[in-house]
């Protein structure tokens, strides 16, 4: 994927009008600059959908587990408690277009979350601000287009 060159692209509107183009969904871009990493906090709405979703879930799995009697052992007694992460690492950034007024995503990143649930908000944008270092790393993001990418505000 870092090799093959129908992969890359210089800019995020790039990725976007090959989206229209030829139906391209995501792509890497690299970043020119990284302006701003920080920790935002998610509204309390997010909270009650988190919980009511996993409500959820847990009702399904205790549905199917009910109906599945031959499988009973393998299924673990308990379901792994997630916690809710009361914030996002976020990172503000610039494209390669000489325009470009900015993008700001949140990282979605299993191994920072999990810094994040063990060490707190502070230790992962810590992480994050790290491994931003454009002098050391050559960083890529990988980027979808079935959202609407945000421009930084």
């Amino acid at each position: 994927m870092f090799r093959d060159k129908s992969w890359q692209f210089e800019t995020v509107d790039k990725l976007l009008e090959a989206q229209k183009v030829n139906r391209t969904s995501i792509g890497i871009v690299t970043p020119r600059e990284i302006t701003n990493i920080e920790a935002t906090d998610r509204p309390e709405e997010d909270a009650r959908s988190f919980e009511e979703k996993f409500e959820e879930l847990k009702k399904t799995v205790e549905a199917q587990r009910a109906q599945i009697q031959m499988f009973e052992d393998a299924i673990p007694p308990e379901m792994k408690r997630l916690e809710f992460l009361k914030s996002r690492v976020m990172v503000s950034w610039l494209c390669k277009a000489k325009d470009c007024s900015g993008h700001r995503m949140q990282v979605l990143d299993w191994g920072l979350c999990e810094l994040q649930r063990r060490d707190g908000s502070a230790a992962a944008v810590n992480r994050m601000k790290e491994l931003c270092k454009l002098d050391t790393y050559d960083l890529k993001f990988f980027l979808g287009t079935s959202s609407n990418i945000r421009p930084a505000s």
